[in-house]
């Protein structure tokens, strides 16, 4: 029995000799790979070594290991890797049926994570140059994968960026019609989604020569308006013809532009501007001219309507027995005066310049409100702002306005709000009335507001009143923090004069107080700042 234990152990020695001096090796084809989930290779495998006597005998098993369940190779050596497989890496072996050799290739799984797909939301989407857009991603598959991707977008001007939150801008000067958002999983780089973001000519530039090219432009935004940008070439003079209802009629998130050189005139009686809820328009570097006699203001600005001028923009000329001369800014309107003017317009019905009735007035830049005269018995040169509506006066100024019988500049109403960050109220005249500069209203239970955080009120004058530069009703509510008020201490014409009392500052009450010399950006309002 001994004896045929030690035959056998000296037989496998000897193979072993056998197969080390014949060199027996397992090469398999190819000798590494990667693969991508869901996906097969095919290996293949020969048996060298031997020799010619004795060449090596072909055969070889196949395994697979490190992988889940679902990733098997075949008895040929096809490799089917599971479309769920977690690993990274898998280890085929080769191993010889007849010679005790065996051999490995590591295959790379790519995106090891269980990552199957990236969208991408919205999966299209139309902008305009100089516009923005937000997108957002969800990577699908199996495991603990990260959802972090890698933003990009291809096709565009090196101005279209895309940040690693998805937030797309898009060049103002961009000329691709079609951008590709691509969204790339942070495993492998390999798996990613995208959308398509096509770039609209929403600009939509129209040449205004005459009344003709007017009335086509007016008529493509009546009829397809709607979320739209249009920029209006005007060239010369063109006298409109006065729109039925609002300009745009019913679009809404209609954004229009109108600039160039020349002028829009008034035909007839009525308004030469009239916005409606949802409507922008921005004028530039032109002339709004009104009538002579006319019934209107020159632009009305209703509801949830936004009117802008800027660039030297002037809205100049009407002459009216209605509510304002220049503009009429009704209830959640808001109208932007920015380094443009408002000019030489009249009216008898309540005020030659501005009225603000419940909206939002902002004032900034080199703008202008300017000689602007009240016409009939009882109304304001300038600017009036009626109950609950606000004039924000960043800079400019309010100037060379006039009323015969009442206020020069400003009046703020009842439950009116003024706020004078910086510039000049300066040089208006209330002939036989109060508050050449500015007048502030009270009653009972409501009154009106008007704060001056910096600026000048300056050189305003009330003949034969009180108040040359402010005069303030009994309950009304004044806040000054810098600032200053000129009086009879400051020499012609910059001092503010009043023929009765109150040069710089009136307060009517029980009793009448004033102020006749200058209030400077030091003096606080307090129990000491009237004079009496």
């Amino acid at each position: 029995m001994k004896k045929n234990y030690l035959l056998f152990i000296a037989g496998i020695l000897l193979l072993l000799l056998f197969a080390s001096c014949f060199g027996y090796k397992v090469n398999i084809t190819p000798g590494s790979a990667e693969v991508d989930r869901g996906s097969t290779i095919q290996f293949s495998a020969n048996i060298s070594g031997g020799t010619n006597e004795s060449p090596p005998i072909q055969g070889v098993t196949w395994e697979v290991t490190g992988g889940s369940h679902g990733t098997s190779i075949s008895s040929s050596g096809r490799l089917t890797v599971s479309i769920s497989e977690m690993a990274e890496t898998l280890t085929v072996k080769a191993k010889s049926i007849h010679h005790s050799v065996s051999s490995t290739v590591t295959v790379r799984i790519n995106n090891p994570l269980g990552v199957t797909h990236v969208t991408v939301s919205p999966n299209t989407v139309n902008i305009i140059r100089g516009g923005t857009a937000q997108f957002s991603s969800v990577v699908h598959g199996f495991g603990n994968h990260s959802q972090n991707v890698i933003w990009s977008v291809i096709g565009g001007n090196t101005g279209t960026i895309i940040n690693n939150t998805g937030f797309l801008t898009v060049d103002n000067e961009e000329t691709a019609r079609n951008l590709i958002v691509k969204a790339t999983s942070i495993h492998g780089n390999t798996i990613s989604g995208q959308a398509i973001a096509t770039i609209e000519n929403t600009i939509y530039i129209r040449d205004v020569n005459d009344v003709e090219d007017w009335i086509a432009v007016m008529r493509d935004i009546w009829e397809w308006g709607n979320d739209r940008y249009f920029q209006i070439n005007l060239n010369g003079d063109i006298l409109l013809p006065v729109p039925t209802g609002n300009n745009f009629g019913l679009a809404r998130r209609v954004v229009v532009t109108i600039q160039g050189n020349g002028a829009l005139n008034l035909s007839a009686n009525g308004a030469l501007i009239q916005l409606g809820d949802e409507q922008t328009l921005i004028v530039k570097n032109i002339s709004l001219i009104g009538r002579a006699s006319n019934n209107s203001s020159l632009v009305v600005v209703n509801s949830g309507s936004v009117f802008i001028m800027e660039e030297n923009a002037t809205l100049t000329g009407n002459h009216t027995s209605g509510t304002a001369g220049g503009v009429l800014v009704r209830s959640d309107g808001e109208f932007i005066l920015d380094s443009s003017s408002i000019v030489n317009n009249t009216s008898s019905g309540s005020v030659g310049g501005v009225y603000v009735e419940g909206g939002n007035f902002l004032m900034r830049g080199e703008a202008s409100i300017r000689g602007n005269n009240f016409t009939g018995w009882n109304g304001v040169g300038g600017v009036v702002v009626a109950s609950d509506g606000v004039f924000t006066m960043e800079n400019g100024s309010i100037t060379g306005n006039n009323s015969p019988r009442s206020v020069g500049g400003v009046h703020v109403a009842e439950r009116g709000i003024f706020v004078m960050l910086n510039g000049s109220i300066a040089s208006n005249i209330a002939s036989n009335g109060n508050g050449g500069g500015v007048y502030v209203s009270s009653s009972s239970s409501n009154w009106g507001t008007f704060i001056l955080q910096n600026g000048i009120i300056s050189g305003n004058t009330a003949r034969d009143g009180r108040g040359g530069g402010i005069y303030f009703e009994r309950n009304a509510f004044f806040v000054k923090y810098q600032g200053t008020i000129t009086g009879s201490d400051t020499p012609a014409p910059l001092g503010n004069t009043a023929t009765i009392q109150g040069d710089a500052v009136f307060r009517a009450g029980s009793p009448d107080k004033w102020r006749n010399r200058t209030a400077g950006p030091n003096d606080r309002y307090d129990e000491f700042f009237y004079e009496p």
